[in-house]
């Protein structure tokens, strides 16, 4: 299956953000090839995709797809369920539906044609760097920790945080290339995040306090699944530009699906909404 493929699967991300619940079916968990057929339409399955009445799924020998039903329950299907067909549920908002085709055009077309790969192994003759940002970042009032990636350097890194008077707020030391660092309560104003390795080799970032814009405020505010969520919150995020890229991190960074791999490479400057 080439790059392409795999996003559309990967990353059809729809989900219901209104303040009231939505009660839908929707895909959770998918292996090997299966269907969606709804009306004459013949759909691929796509992770947290919500599904509509009437629709069929058609699932082979080797496939198993897990759909969420309205009480929030799971369901695993195989072959012999197929086809399976999805009792009467909520539709899709079409103002939702549109917003989740902006989002999935946008991102196909960032990554159309370019292979996105992660450093696994760390190269020495390389300084570490912090994965997919630099310059200066936003992150959110409040976070009491940040999930952080980086590449490259020798083993084993020291991490850190500083204010603008270059006092320590906070510290770790990590042997891999995956941490979570513990924040104090920070206010308005700009930080420094480093990395160190055993070569004393560096590399900073800056951090600036700045809430969400009011478009991904409305999703976070939501009562949709958490996993839903943090993945929508970070599409729109990276879509707002570079700058979010820290932030649009969060919550996915230990993915190792494509939007993590994606997340953890170039964040693309598009500009702002």
């Amino acid at each position: 299956m080439n790059m392409l493929n795999k996003l559309k699967i990967t990353f059809v991300l729809i989900c219901f953000f209104c303040q009231s619940a939505h009660a839908t079916w929707w895909i959770s968990e998918m292996e090997g090839k299966c269907t969606v057929q709804r009306g004459e339409e013949v759909l691929s399955p796509a992770l947290l995709m919500p599904l509509h009445s009437g629709d069929e799924i058609h699932l082979t020998e080797k496939s198993r797809l897990v759909v969420v039903q309205d009480d929030n329950s799971e369901k695993s299907l195989g072959v012999a369920d197929s086809p399976f067909i999805v009792p009467k549920t909520s539709e899709p908002p079409t103002w939702l539906g549109n917003l989740y085709k902006t989002l999935h055009t946008w991102l196909l077309t960032k990554v159309e044609g370019k292979h996105a790969t992660v450093a696994m192994v760390s190269r020495g003759d390389d300084e570490p760097r912090f994965s997919g940002v630099s310059g200066e970042n936003y992150i959110l009032p409040r976070q009491t920790q940040l999930t952080l990636h980086w590449e490259n350097g020798i083993a084993p890194y020291h991490l850190s945080l500083w204010d603008n008077k270059n006092t320590l707020l906070a510290e770790r030391n990590s042997t891999g290339l995956r941490a979570n660092l513990t924040l104090p309560e920070l206010t308005d104003g700009i930080y420094r995040l480093s990395i160190q390795d055993a070569d004393e080799q560096h590399h900073d970032i800056r951090l600036r306090i700045k809430p969400l814009p009011e478009d991904v405020q409305m999703i976070q505010d939501s009562n949709m699944p958490d996993a839903v969520k943090q993945r929508y919150i970070a599409l729109l995020l990276a879509k707002k530009g570079a700058i979010w890229g820290l932030q649009a991190q969060q919550g996915v960074l230990g993915d190792d699906g494509l939007l993590g791999v994606v997340l953890r490479g170039e964040i693309p400057e598009i500009g702002h909404d």
